[in-house]
């Protein structure tokens, strides 16, 4: 018997794992383990976790229809885990433990103790890389060292991304096709101690946590719900890559229009296959000419940037440990400002762009990329605190949120990560909102009292204080200029 054991590839289309586990036509059980505690210490949110656990359920619905058995667990984290592997053999019979492998520290420290506890019992295990497009050890440089900058990094990768080398290691389109048709109907759910599938209790609590992540919407005529399931994924990819794709290059940093794919939260998740994204993207690629080839392009480096952030965290595991990746700039004299990160994480800084995108995260569970990185400079740069409390606030609410690029994005908005000369670059949020919502629609709909506010006073809100506060809106709590200058030098210092 192979027992599946499902992570961050809650899908079962293009699943490595799930392909081999059927192949031999073995009689095959999943499992999800559910680490509360766990999440807390590494600062992922209930709503994140609560979206997760809606695609385990609706994972596990089409897992069994299907006539594979389904066993959820809660446990308190990563290490209970061997043990309840090995408890869990004295009532299921299961010869093989499947998984995808995860790269992370806590989570690699996880799997390698649970070899040790299995393989003491006979029990076989066997991973595969599937979360990424190419594994993290994938690419190197010609001497074998790891690529430290995006650039080098990304042709390497794309001589070594070819369509057949990325098909033939993508798993089938369909792998429960064959017990469908009645190969392994004998499958029922077994009667363990453990729940089969997710507590009612549970399941009343998504209901309502789902009429909160269904409220995103930036107008009333064009609302955008966070579905569950692979079939809205897959639906979600279709549709982005019929039309939308093609603009991607030039809208992707408008905040107010629907540039963007919104398949973030499902790839971290793992509904949907980041090597089935990429291959549709490249098939689709002859479709465009001009601007539209490169929308497509842009938004296959989006991928790459995802790929990179993992080889990095991999490559040099300091980084994982709450530690710069440029270890030059451990001196950083960041400021312990509790009321400005206050005022910061509940979108009442002063500035209007700042404040929409908090308030977008906080209220919907996602940020426009564009935005990210202009509040985590703002942070980082103007108000001078540590990148490293941004990191754990965005990881407590992003439904996207990725550990390896949640990290390296605010690492290169902190000026230190990757980038090879990145101090001097910060973002002006009152400039950026000039460039990228100069009508100030995307403000207005997440800063409601700034509604009836002229546009000129929102773009210039350091020069119409007065006027912006009229409406009920908050004082600036740093001057912008002035803030960015004095982080300029203190970088030149260091």
């Amino acid at each position: 018997m192979n027992l599946l054991w499902f992570r961050n590839d809650l899908r079962t289309r293009h699943h490595l794992a799930l392909s081999h586990a059927l192949a031999a036509q073995d009689e095959c059980v999943a499992v999800y383990i559910d680490c509360p505690t766990q999440w807390q210490q590494q600062s992922i949110g209930a709503g994140p976790n609560l979206f997760k656990l809606l695609h385990v359920k609706q994972l596990f619905k089409s897992l069994n229809e299907a006539g594979i058995a389904s066993i959820f667990v809660s446990l308190d984290d990563f290490s209970q885990v061997p043990s309840w592997f090995r408890h869990l053999k004295e009532q299921l019979d299961y010869s093989n433990l499947i998984f995808h492998r995860e790269y992370g520290v806590w989570e690699q420290s996880r799997d390698d103790a649970v070899r040790e506890a299995l393989s003491s019992q006979g029990i076989s295990v066997k991973s595969f890389d599937d979360h990424y497009i190419l594994p993290p050890a994938t690419i190197t440089k010609d001497d074998g060292d790891p690529y430290k900058v995006f650039t080098p990094f990304s042709k390497t990768w794309r001589q070594t991304a070819t369509v057949d080398y990325i098909s033939h290691n993508l798993g089938d389109d369909n792998p429960l096709k064959s017990i469908q048709n009645g190969a392994q109907s004998k499958h029922t759910p077994y009667g363990l101690d453990y729940p089969s599938t997710v507590p009612q209790t549970l399941i009343n609590s998504l209901k309502s946590k789902t009429q909160a992540i269904n409220a995103i919407s930036l107008t009333q005529d064009n609302a955008q719900q966070w579905g569950v399931g692979e079939d809205y994924a897959h639906t979600q990819l279709q549709d982005f890559i019929a039309k939308p794709i093609g603009l991607y290059k030039q809208a992707r940093d408008i905040p107010h229009k629907p540039a963007t794919s919104g398949l973030s939260p499902y790839l971290a998740m793992g509904v949907i296959s980041s090597k089935f994204m990429y291959l549709q993207a490249q098939a689709h690629l002859s479709q465009f000419s001009g601007d539209g080839a490169k929308g497509v392009q842009t938004w296959i480096n989006e991928l790459i940037w995802r790929d990179f952030y993992s080889h990095i965290m991999v490559h040099f595991p300091h980084v994982s440990k709450d530690q710069n990746f440029n270890q030059k700039l451990n001196n950083i004299p960041w400021k312990t400002n509790p009321q400005h990160f206050e005022a910061w994480r509940e979108g009442l800084t002063g500035v209007p762009l700042v404040d929409a995108g908090m308030r977008q995260l906080v209220t919907t569970g996602w940020m426009h990329n564009r935005i990210r990185m202009v509040t985590a400079m703002f942070l980082t740069k103007n108000l001078f605190m540590d990148w490293r409390q941004g990191e754990a606030f965005f990881m407590q609410h992003l439904l996207d949120g990725d550990f390896f690029s949640n990290n390296g994005g605010w690492q290169w908005s902190a000026s230190t990560g990757t980038d090879a000369a990145p101090y001097f670059r910060v973002f002006n949020p009152l400039t950026q909102a000039e460039r990228f919502d100069p009508e100030c629609d995307y403000i207005r709909h997440f800063v409601p009292e700034l509604k009836n506010a002229s546009t000129k006073a929102i773009l210039k809100a350091d020069k119409y204080q007065a006027e912006l506060q009229e409406h009920g809106y908050v004082p600036l709590i740093v001057d912008v200029k002035a803030s960015r200058a004095e982080a300029i030098e203190i970088f030149k210092g260091l």
